[in-house]
Parts: C-alpha cells; structure tokens; sequence
C-alpha cells in the first residue's frame, strides 16, 4: 500500500532526511519550525495501519457516530434547560411573592421555629397556609393580600398555560431525543466492546474497553436521569395545576366581591371576559396536593430545574458524581459524556499517529492566482473571499492543490535459467523506483499567474528508516503579447499525463476597474514537460541569497510545447470570467466550470472533435 497524502497547515520541513521512530507521537519536533510557508505538503508512511484497514473504518466511522449523537444530546439539554429556565422564571417571582406575602403576615417572624431554620419554617407556614385555604375554602388574610396586589386571574391563567406548556415540552424533549440518543449510544457502546474484547486486531489501534466502560455507565447514568425527568415532571404538572386552580378560584371569588360591592356602590365591574370558569380540583389531586405540601414539595419546582440543571463549562467528573459531591443533572452528565467520547476519539488517534512515520514535510508556497490579474475588481473580491476565508466553490482568493500519485514504472526483473523444463523463476529486483507524487498548483507571481507543477519523489525504505526525498518542479505561463496577457487560473488533473487548467486571457487596455477578456479550457500534455531539481517548494521571502531555491524558467504552453500538446476549447461566457472552480472526468471525458458570482455551470466534452466544437459554437 502506498503512503497516504495531506495538505496541512503552515510548516516548514526539518532535513532533508525524515525519520521518525516508532511509538513517538507524529510530526514531533517540526510544530517548532513552522514558519513562513502559507501550506505544507506531508508524507505519511502507513503501511503499519493499512494491515488494519477494515478495523479502522469501522471504528472510526462508530466513533463519529458516537460523538455525533452525545453532541446532539447535549445541543438538546442546552437548549431544553434555556426554553424551560426562560418559561418558568415568570413563575418562579410569582411564587416568591406569595412566599414574602406569607411570612409579612405570619406571627412567627425570621429566625429560627421549632429548631427548624428561617428557610424551612417559610416553606413550612406557605404550605400551611395554602392547606388551610384548600380546606376551609377561603383565602387566609396573606393570600387575600398576595390575589388583591399582586397578582391578577388573567395573569395567573397566561402563567398556568405558559407553565404546562413548558412542561409538555420538557416531556416531548425526553421522550423523543434523550431516550432514543441514549439507546442509540448504548447500542454503538456495545458494538465497540465486542470489537474491543478482540484485542489481537483492535488493540493495536488503541481501543481498549476501559474507556468504554466509563462511556457506558454515563450512557446509563443519562437513561435514569431522563426517566427521573419525566416523573418530576408528571409529579409538577399535577402539583401547579392544583395550586393555580386553588389560586384562581379564589381569585375569582374576590373579584366577584368586589364586584358585587362595588355595583352596590354604583362602581364599575372589572372584565373577566376570556376567563374559564374555574373548575374544582378533583378529590385525588387534591390528595396528591395535601402529601406534596406535607413533604415539602418546592412551590418554584427546584426538582425540575436542578434535573435539567445549567450549561457548565467542564462536566462533572463520574468520580465525583458517584461520591455525591455534586448534584447530578442532564447538563453535567451530558457534558461528561461529550468529553469522555471527545478524550476516546483522541486515544485513537493517538495510536495511529504511533503507528505512522513522516516521510516528507515541505512547504508549498502558492499565492493567488487571482492577485495577478490587472483587473481591480477581481483581486478585490479575491481579497475580500480569502480575508473571510470563504472556501471553492462560492468564493474566489484560496489557491486549490491537487495531488496525484503517478503510476510506478514497471521494474525490470532479471530471470535465471530454468531449473526444470518449463519452470521459470523470477528474482526479486535489489531496490524498487521510488513513489512519485504529483503536484499542481496556479499561482500568482508577477504580470501573470502560472502553472507550477512539483514532482515528489519518495523512496521504498524500511518503516522508520530515514527517507532521502528529492524534489523536481517546472512553471508553465500561458502565451502574452502586447495586446492581452495569459493567467492560469483553475487546474485538475485529467490522467496520468494531461491537466485541465482555465486561462483567462485578459486586453491589455481593458476597462479600469472592470473585469473583462476572455476564458477557454485547455488540456495541457505534461508528460514532455522538463522537470529541474529544486530544493524547496517555499517562498523566497526572508530567506538568504545562498538559500533561495532556484526557480526553473518558465516555460510557454502554447509556443514551447511539442505540436498537438495543447488542445484549447472555444472561449466560454463572460459570466465564467469569475469561475470560482473545476471538475474533471478524465474517463468521461468532460469539465465542469463554475462561476460563483453567477452561479452558473458549464460541462465541456473534452473529447469532441474540433469541427464538431466549432458546429457547437456556431449553433
């Protein structure tokens, strides 16, 4: 199997000779030398984690699964508790109120009742107030005060109906999302255990079941948190719908009072006019109401917010949920269960970067294309698309990279005289052609963008064994005069020996400020193409005169290369004078070209004879 390919981020290579040694976490050391390269073209030998191919796509394709479920939990926990903390806080002040109300009016005062403290014997004399106004049927002199001032039955019925709403959401979140995404990790846990009790093929790449464990028992532990959701839940909906009934009613009694005085008196009645008619609990919520005040059940539903609990920055600690020292709530555990399958994840890779070895690491210095064109209005939308790093397809300024493998020459094998008759063996050959690495890239660099084209070159060694790479480069412009200059612009590999590229040919006195010219396909044969030696694909900037890389002279396409080398196709639309990107199909034949600012697509035979090109133009 050959090594895998990578475009990383701005690094510059160590020596020539790259090793590495097994088990050392890859591309160490070379973080410390990155510097000026805008790219990094990486090596990577693989051969170690190509024995286990299969296992890896399955794990890692479990564990992005995994990991994108225990997101999703956790995006859904984040949002639950923001609807349910925004919905209920109307209730909550409502209920501190007639807690302050209550303990104005209550003859015990602060301090401490019975040897019980200031906050329970408030949260004692509330329920005792509202079971003597459940039981006697009118309201006590502190709930009279609470409905008369603050509180109105149209504002009590908008909280109940707000309230219940937010409770059916809480229960339609945990049914439909945290009790599906739970059994689906639990699911995806299981299968990974069994991958991992097979240590000979899956240890190797660092999964192993303790970790799996502790996965497991969060999962579960997010199961019976969510069913504990759903039964405070039912337990709160029966307790406010009793409390709001027994306020309404009496809250409807008062105001028929005073009605009633008032029209004695020649007054005017308030409005009811939208209110149900108040409806008496029934005998078992009444019963259900009478336990949950003598238990002290929390009138401000603490038990559903501390379940749901807050958005924490760091997750609790299973340890530390075990031990009891923090409440466990969905937010935490979730949490937890994000990091821990986020911790599992890197475990993984961390094994696979102990099992590959850095051939190469050179940078690639590839400026713009776009920033060549003498047109101001295209290199500022380049600028503006490369400053807000918008990626191909919808945005102009990103140089794209291709890199293709070409195919190994076929080595000779020398054979030794027949042993038998008819029987011919084959000897090994003493060293294999190195692998080549292709590369092409569009670049700006003075009056017109080029065509660079860099050749890796990567020997067969030993795993570990230092590698002694060599590198090859050659330019390509496109043909200028005096009338237009040539830019290369978008290329694609289109087989072992042609590349597709988009010219734009633009006048020489164009418009100022306007983008115009003209843009055609081409199919450049490079297989003739003479490659120099170079000792870096890097910038030259900051570099010293004995260290600046030589670069090879450019070469015309359309003048310098053999007869029949170059097949150009009929000038395109102006719209395509904005083509944001190519695709190729060397075995189809065809190239697609898109324009982002237009957004319009044009697909080429690439195959079509010339007469049958120029027919189609004409049509």
């Amino acid at each position: 199997p050959r090594s895998s390919v990578a475009p990383a981020t701005p690094a510059t290579p160590p020596t020539r000779a790259v090793s590495n040694a097994q088990g050392t976490p890859l591309m160490a050391g070379t973080s410390e030398s990155m510097a000026a390269a805008e790219l990094a073209v990486v090596v990577l030998d693989v051969r170690k984690l190509a024995v286990r191919r299969r296992e890896l796509a399955q794990c890692s394709a479990m564990l992005e699964q995994l990991t994108a479920v225990a997101s999703y939990s956790k995006q859904a926990v984040e949002k639950l508790a923001n609807v349910w903390r925004s919905t209920a806080s109307g209730f909550v002040k409502k209920m501190r109120a007639l807690t302050e109300s209550i303990q104005a009016y209550s003859s015990a005062g602060p301090g401490v009742l019975d040897g019980k403290s200031s906050a329970d014997a408030a949260s004692g004399a509330v329920h005792a107030e509202l079971l003597l106004t459940l039981c006697t049927g009118n309201p006590s002199d502190a709930v009279h005060a609470f409905l008369t001032r603050q509180t109105s039955p149209q504002q009590l019925q908008r909280l109940e109906r707000s309230l219940m709403q937010a409770l059916e959401y809480v229960n339609l979140v945990a049914c439909t999302r945290l009790q599906v995404a739970a059994q689906h990790l639990l699911t995806m846990i299981h299968e990974l255990k069994a991958y991992a009790n097979w240590g000979r093929r899956f240890h190797c790449i660092g999964l192993e079941e303790a970790p799996l464990q502790r996965l497991e028992a969060q999962t579960r532990s997010l199961a019976k948190l969510t069913e504990m959701l759903l039964l405070d839940c039912s337990r709160a909906r029966r307790f406010s719908r009793t409390l709001f009934q027994l306020l309404l009613c009496q809250a409807q009694k008062l105001n028929d009072q005073q009605g009633t005085g008032e029209n004695a008196a020649g007054g005017s009645t308030p409005s009811l006019r939208g209110l149900d008619a108040c409806s008496a609990p029934c005998q078992a919520d009444v019963d259900d109401f009478a336990a949950a005040a003598k238990r002290g059940q929390s009138l401000e539903l603490d038990d559903v917010t501390k379940r749901i609990g807050a958005k924490v920055e760091e997750g609790p600690t299973a340890t530390a949920m075990e031990d009891g020292k923090e409440e466990p709530s969905l937010a935490s555990l979730v949490q937890g269960l994000v990091a821990e399958a986020e911790c599992l994840g890197e475990r993984i890779a961390e094994a696979m970067g102990s099992h590959s070895t850095p051939l190469v690491c050179e940078p690639l210095h590839a400026p713009p294309p776009w920033m060549s064109v003498a047109s101001q209005e295209l290199r500022t939308i380049a600028g503006a698309d490369m400053a807000s790093a918008r990626p191909s397809p919808r945005g102009l300024g990103r140089p794209m990279i291709q890199m293709i493998w070409e195919p190994l020459p076929e080595p000779e094998v020398p054979q030794k005289r027949p042993q038998q008759l008819g029987q011919v063996l084959p000897t090994v050959p003493e060293a294999l052609p190195p692998a080549r690495l292709l590369l092409l890239w569009c670049a700006g660099s003075g009056a017109a963008s080029e065509l660079h084209l860099g050749r890796v070159y990567v020997p067969v060694a030993p795993f570990g064994a230092p590698a002694q790479s060599r590198l090859e480069r050659a330019r390509l412009k496109a043909s200028s005069s005096s009338h237009s200059t040539g830019h290369f612009l978008l290329c694609q590999s289109y087989d072992d020996s042609t590349v597709a590229v988009l010219v734009l040919q633009e006048p020489a006195q164009a418009v100022e400020g306007k983008a115009s010219g003209s843009s055609t396909v081409c199919l450049i044969d490079v297989s003739e193409v003479e490659f120099s030696g170079s000792l870096s694909f890097g910038s030259l900037r900051g570099a010293s005169p004995g260290q600046c890389p030589a670069l090879p002279p450019a070469i015309e396409a359309f003048n310098q290369l053999p007869e029949g080398a170059v097949r150009q196709s009929a000038p395109l639309p102006e719209s395509y004078l904005w083509a944001s990107a190519m695709r190729v199909n060397g075995k189809r034949g065809v190239c697609s070209v898109y324009a982002s600012r237009a957004r319009r697509l044009v697909t080429l035979d690439m195959q079509a004879e010339e007469d049958d090109m120029e027919d189609d133009a004409g049509d």
